[in-house]
């Protein structure tokens, strides 16, 4: 064989043997990284005190991931706000009172915030839901008005 050959033929193996540890390696990666993600459903029902559904009334909500990573990384065009100043998701109310929210977790659990102004009152009323991956909850606001 001519000398040249033998050394392409060399770098070809060297090559090869690179590649499939290059390969194993990504396969071994991609398996550990595979994220199993699951649809929670959060049914929230707003209600007057006699127990009459409200229509119409919107539901804000947060998770607690979007607020940890909204406070170490604030936006830096705006000034730092507090989290009244926050702009949150939410949804309406139907006619029966109630708004359903699906969450894609990819995580085991996330605590989400709703929060509901009470007209009646004049201030917001909060719950927590410890959402789990593929489980579902259900709340109920009470506000008068």
């Amino acid at each position: 064989m001519q000398p040249v050959l033998k050394i392409q033929l060399k770098i070809y193996r060297i090559m090869k043997k690179i590649l499939l540890v290059v390969a194993a390696c990504m396969t071994i990666a991609m398996g550990f990284t595979s994220c199993k993600v699951e649809t929670s459903e959060v049914t929230v029902n707003v209600t007057d005190r006699d127990g009459f559904p409200i229509a119409n009334r919107e539901v804000y909500y947060t998770d607690m991931a979007s607020v940890i990573v909204s406070g170490l990384t604030p936006d830096p065009s705006t000034p730092i706000t507090g989290s009244d100043g926050e702009e949150l998701a939410y949804g309406k109310t139907d006619a029966f009172g109630t708004v359903t929210f699906r969450f894609d977790l990819a995580v085991e659990n996330l605590d989400y915030y709703f929060y509901v102004f009470d007209e009646g009152s004049r201030q917001w009323r909060d719950k927590t839901v410890h959402l789990r991956r593929g489980k579902n909850a259900e709340i109920t606001f009470e506000v008068n008005q």
